[in-house]
């Protein structure tokens, strides 16, 4: 879970005495870690944000312990500290969308949004953050704040196939079958291996009484999907449509 988003660790260079005691003070924090002294880490990180409040490295790994703690609202302090001072800095948005999934998980659905527009501050082009808070809006049925937050999210990468099956869903929802349809082909073009988006398509192929299309759609979820769960039901599915 913590290492799901991209470039959470960057280790920079030495750049002098100073730069390699503080360095020493950071594998402190990281020894106590791997020794299972969480205490002690955190007190480490701390003492070394006292020295060196900018260390986006001690920060996004302050946060990173503090929720396998369970501590959102501590992790939450930590990253807020460089919201508006470190623009641009991937790790830290990076830390701000886990801490939003922390909360939303909780159904904390204020600090969740809030801790996704941080993310955003950092980094405006940071389509996970668009996409995540796309995610806590749906989870609150606010559909018309969702749609745009998914469409930032594909303005930022049009190749995030998370976006497309989200916004394909919205559409599902507002009962616009041929908006859905288009957007989970756009998640398949993305990954053709995305079960989900095969069995969403089937879906909304089978309201359009398209059922070769929808049993072809079926016939790649199951190919692709992982557990147990859904299969019987796609299955039955089948039969019933090669029965009509």
């Amino acid at each position: 879970f913590f290492q799901a988003e991209d470039g959470i660790r960057d280790r920079s260079p030495s750049r002098g005495l100073g730069d390699v005691y503080k360095r020493q003070a950071l594998e402190l924090a990281r020894a106590r870690v791997q020794m299972g002294r969480q205490d002690e880490a955190l007190a480490a990180y701390e003492a070394v944000l006292g020295r060196e409040p900018d260390n986006v490295d001690a920060t996004v790994e302050a946060v990173q312990l503090s929720l396998q703690r369970g501590q959102v609202d501590e992790a939450a302090r930590l990253a807020d500290r460089f919201s508006v001072n470190e623009r641009g800095e991937r790790r830290i948005a990076a830390a701000q969308v886990m801490i939003g999934y922390a909360f939303a998980e909780q159904k904390r659905w204020a600090p969740a949004e809030r801790a996704f527009r941080q993310a955003l501050v950092v980094d405006a082009g940071y389509a996970k953050a668009h996409h995540a808070l796309g995610n806590a809006y749906a989870s609150q049925d606010m559909l018309d704040e969702a749609s745009m937050s998914y469409k930032a999210a594909l303005a930022a990468d049009p190749d995030l196939r998370d976006a497309h099956y989200a916004l394909g869903i919205i559409y599902a929802r507002r009962e616009a079958p041929d908006d859905a349809v288009e957007q989970f082909q756009a998640a398949l073009a993305c990954d053709s291996t995305y079960a989900r988006a095969h069995f969403a398509l089937g879906n909304m192929q089978e309201q359009r009484d398209e059922a070769q299309a929808a049993l072809e759609a079926y016939a790649a979820f199951l190919r692709h999907w992982q557990g147990d769960a859904m299969r019987e039901m796609v299955r039955q599915r089948m039969l019933r449509l090669q029965a009509e």
